[in-house]
């Protein structure tokens, strides 16, 4: 057993609670939340990369460290580790959530829905 199964918990409800209110779509957004550190080493709790987050269990959150080293989990974590991680450094933030809502993406892309942004 985990011992950091509270903190994963608190992950994986709020990564759930952002598909519940429609921030995320699929597999995109990410949410870690920062543990205390291991003797020197920084470490963190972070999503799995393109897992959908209603299928996700408590088991499936990483524990990494701030070099992106795994510490408890064998999923890759998150693509966006590197932004999480340099968000801890520059701020004391104990928690990071970043979405890509639908509406979001789709003004991004040109203002339609389902426009690719390649000719043709």
């Amino acid at each position: 057993m985990s011992k950091w199964l509270g903190e994963k918990k608190i992950v994986l409800e709020a990564a759930q609670k952002m598909l519940e209110k429609g921030l995320v779509v699929g597999t995109a957004g990410n949410v870690s939340l920062r543990l205390p550190p291991e003797g020197d080493r920084k470490i963190l709790a972070i999503t799995p990369s393109s897992r959908h987050y209603d299928l996700l269990s408590v088991a499936d959150i990483q524990v990494i460290d701030f070099e992106a080293k795994p510490v408890e989990g064998n999923l890759p974590p998150s693509v966006e580790t590197t932004l999480h991680i340099g968000i801890y450094q520059a701020r004391r933030k104990h928690q990071c959530h970043n979405s890509h809502p639908l509406g979001l993406c789709q003004r991004r892309l040109g203002g339609r829905p389902g426009y690719s942004g390649y000719p043709g």
